[in-house]
């Protein structure tokens, strides 16, 4: 929230929250309070980061945007951007060659596996993806 003042402290949106009308911080406890928030309609533009840094559980992406998009109003449908943090399946195929250890190649194989379906569906609920380098942007593409 670029130059937004006095916000007071984070709305935490859970359960039976109300939401706060924006410009506001809004600090996610399940998705039940971000349901209600997106049933507002405030919202024109969601950027959502996208990692797998707690593998194999969901990402915040698979979690929040199927949220977002189910219960947002007809006609409100925020323009929604991921932003990548890596070249997710290229980098699994990267460390199961690289790996000698057999525990570790076959963990990296396996996300070889895994990753891309799961970054097709978040993807697939994108109107952009932006990754953090070109480079990583390259490879996904591939």
């Amino acid at each position: 929230i670029i130059g937004a003042e006095d916000l007071g402290d984070p709305l935490a949106l859970g359960g039976q929250a109300t939401p706060r009308t924006p410009p506001s911080i809004y600090e996610m406890q399940d998705l039940h309070g971000l349901a209600a928030l997106a049933k507002q309609g405030w919202f024109d533009a969601v950027l959502c980061t996208f990692w797998f840094w707690r593998d194999p559980a969901p990402s915040a992406a698979e979690l929040l945007l199927p949220t977002l998009l189910t219960h947002a109003p007809a006609g409100r449908r925020p323009f929604v951007a991921v932003l990548s943090d890596d070249a997710h399946s290229a980098k699994a195929a990267m460390m199961a060659g690289w790996e000698h250890v057999e525990e570790r190649k076959a963990l990296w194989r396996g996300k070889m596996h895994s990753l891309p379906p799961r970054q097709h569906a978040v993807y697939s609920l994108a109107d952009a993806v932006v990754h953090i380098s070109e480079t990583d942007a390259r490879l996904e593409r591939a």
